[in-house]
């Protein structure tokens, strides 16, 4: 491109981000010349008591009325794929993202001020094109010559557009006054500055600010003090490279695979100590699907391994601590311990929802948390070996691959539900005598469980503990026994071997309903005889039904639900709960229906929401019927349904606010959505702005 023409192009670019102010469309990123227009203002929602972005519009609907009909008509641009972030919104300095960017899926690079210092949490969270994050340096200005000679030096350069000085041209104005202002700049520009002085821009001039670009890479400005929960899960970043002079975080500087060198696969903070984030699409030298961690770091951060593209981890031999959900849904097939491994605490969900996770935990283990194991389908984590105490609830919820788990010599608790509801667990080995309660429904509907020997320090059977064991065949009650509770054993059909011991003192009236009693050895304790005579009279099951709590999750049909509200056993005769749709079990689903309430476990929930992109891309859905109580549908709950031509509303619970945007986008341009009679007029006024195209009807 000649140079005049460079120039003219430049000022025109220059005259749409000043447009922003004035409602102009979102100027487009320009790769062919590397050069990139500040994203608008307007696109962004911004605290400016925090300078905080909280929030970013991707795609854009204006709704006006159809002049001869009356009827809401729809305009929208198309997401953008390359966004750059001013340095200054209303004035105020950016200092940071939280949530912003979360779920925009067409977002493939970002480019943000070397001024930033907060990634918030989930900043980044969702943004699955997402591949890298630039910095553009604020300290400099370039002139357009400038600019020119480098990129004839070097075509990797690339600059963002900061403006124009002083008086600019408006939108508005004429081609001549257009074409007398570059000519202006090009006399201003014939000069060419080595090294860039920072000097005052001359009137009208078009200033410029370089890049500092990686490729598929996060780039992490000197000046970044905070990096947040989850800030880049989901994302496709290839490497990581922290800019000379901060003085919080370091990348782990091994690079890989086509990619520069300096860049590594870790973000790490300063000191190497925490590992805040593992780059999902590394790869080494060698282009292995392996990876071992670097030695020096200590705690591994919440989502810092999550959704990973590799297939093996070692944990180097200096971490202690790995935090809540820090492989969550990582997709890894084995994650490794040296055999001088440090690692005594593990956070809740921290392995949880890995299919095929491999994983055998090393000696030092002493404790984890709630969930840590949950929704591993294929496999079986080994805990054997550790020094654990405390096996917490649901910690190996929905593992139908379970069939043998042997606890630690340490182990002294089992908590309430820690194995419900795997029904292929068919043994359970102690190997120590350390174990003093198992809670509540531990080991509720574990349907092929054979055997049990109960350690000896075990002083009662909690409610349900057993309940809904139907083949379970020998039970060995230990002495010192002295509580067996309401449900303990109800409907455990085939129970062929069980001593009662001496020692118990209270079994309660329903504890062996449904049970087959008539091989139960109560020769041991008179009270027994009478008592279980008693428990088992009644076959109908009575004991207290499990109760879901809040965040656990239940396959219904083709629906995955989350508890948001727990059944109300105390205050109402006919307890209910409340659910969220989280997500369809299989893409290729036609037909969905979103029924008003359903069944988990012995209670009813009503579904009162549809999550965020629970639907999104499943592009053979052709009908939905949403039912009656649900409140609120998440953003991009439908995005890209391309055949979705039917969408059935019972509800009359939803507002502009809990639609949220984009809910609808990419659906089928033909489509009929039906609503209440009552609200038809309220939404056509705000469903049209959740990204419906302009052909979609909205009727009764």
């Amino acid at each position: 491109m000649k140079l005049g023409t460079w120039k003219l192009w430049g000022m025109l670019c220059a005259a749409a981000v000043l447009a922003i102010g004035s409602g102009a469309t979102k100027a487009q990123a320009v790769d062919t010349n590397r050069i990139y227009e500040v994203t608008p203002e307007d696109y962004f929602t911004f605290d400016v008591e925090t300078g905080m972005v909280t929030g970013y519009q991707d795609v854009v609907v204006t709704a006006d009325l159809n002049d001869t009909t009356g009827e809401a008509v729809n305009s929208e641009t198309e997401p953008a794929a390359v966004v750059v972030v001013p340095q200054t919104i209303q004035g105020i300095e950016v200092k940071g993202f939280a949530g912003a960017f979360q779920g925009h899926e067409a977002i493939q690079k970002i480019i943000i001020p070397d001024t930033v210092e907060v990634f918030g949490d989930d900043a980044f969270h969702g943004c699955t094109s997402l591949t890298s994050i630039s910095v553009y340096q604020t300290g400099e200005i370039y002139r357009e010559a400038q600019v020119t000679e480098k990129q004839q030096q070097d075509w990797n350069v690339s600059y963002v557009i900061a403006g124009s000085a002083g008086e600019v041209i408006a939108p508005g104005d004429t081609d001549d006054a257009v074409a007398s202002d570059a000519q202006s700049v090009e006399e201003d520009a014939a000069i060419v500055i080595e090294e860039p002085t920072n000097p005052e821009p001359v009137a009208g001039e078009i200033v410029y600010y370089e890049i500092t670009d990686r490729g598929s890479c996060a780039v992490i400005p000197a000046s970044l003090k905070t990096v947040g929960i989850g800030t880049f899960s989901d994302c496709a970043i290839a490497s990581f490279d922290v800019l000379e002079g901060s003085e919080d975080f370091r990348d782990s500087d091994e690079g890989g695979i086509n990619l520069q060198e300096g860049v590594g696969a870790c973000l790490l903070s300063y000191d190497g100590t925490k590992l805040y984030r593992m780059a999902p699409r590394f790869r080494d030298q060698n282009n292995s699907l392996q990876y071992s961690m670097p030695e020096g770091i200590v705690e591994i951060l919440p989502y810092a391994g999550q959704a990973l593209g590799w297939q093996q981890v070692e944990v180097s031999n200096t971490v202690q601590t790995i935090d809540s959900y820090a492989f969550y849904q990582s997709g890894l097939l084995g994650i490794t311990f040296s055999q001088v491994s440090q690692v005594e605490n593990i956070g809740e969900w921290a392995f949880a929802y890995n299919d095929n996770l491999d994983i055998t935990l090393p000696s030092s283990v002493k404790t984890i948390g709630k969930y840590c194991f949950a929704y591993i389908a294929n496999r079986t984590p080994d805990i054997s070996g550790t020094q654990i105490t405390v096996i917490p609830e649901y910690t190996f919820a929905g593992c139908p691959n379970l069939h043998t788990i042997t606890m630690p010599a340490t182990l002294q608790i089992i908590e309430n539900y820690a194995f419900a509801g795997n029904a292929n667990l068919n043994e359970v080995v102690f190997t120590g005598q350390t174990l003093t309660s198992i809670g509540t429904g531990a080991f509720q509907n574990c349907s092929n469980m054979h055997r049990i020997d109960i350690p000896s320090g075990v002083k009662t059977i909690e409610p349900n503990t057993f309940a809904g064991c139907s083949n379970l065949n020998e039970v060995i009650l230990p002495e010192g026994l002295t509580d067996i509770k309401e449900g303990a054993f109800v409907n455990c059909q085939n129970i062929h071997k069980m001593v009662i011991p001496s020692t118990v003192t209270s079994i309660a009236a329903n504890s062996f309903a449904g049970s087959n009693t008539r091989e139960i050895d109560t020769s041991k304790n008179a009270y027994a005889q009478q008592a279980i005579k008693g428990s088992s009279q009644n076959h109908v099951p009575q004991p207290q039904p499990t109760v879901l709590k809040v965040g656990y999750q239940a396959k219904s049909g083709n629906l995955l639900y989350r508890v948001t509200k727990s059944p109300d056993l105390k205050n109402s005769s006919k307890p209910v709960g409340a659910v969220t749709v989280v997500k369809v079990s299989t893409k290729s689903v036609k037909k969905v229906v979103i029924p008003s309430s359903v069944k988990l476990g012995a209670y009813n929930y009503q579904v009162t929401a549809i999550s965020a992109k629970a639907f999104a891309k499943c592009k053979k859905l052709k009908k939905v019927t949403i039912g009656v109580n649900v409140k609120s549908i998440g953003k991009q709950a439908f995005k890209n349904c391309k055949k979705l031509k039917t969408i059935t509303i019972k509800s009359q619970k939803l507002t502009k606010s809990s639609v949220g945007a984009g809910a609808f986008q990419g659906i089928s341009k033909k489509a009929t959505i039906k609503v209440p009679k009552k609200k038809l007029k309220a939404y056509k006024k705000f469903l049209c702005k959740k990204g419906l195209g302009k052909k979609v009807k909205i009727k009764k």
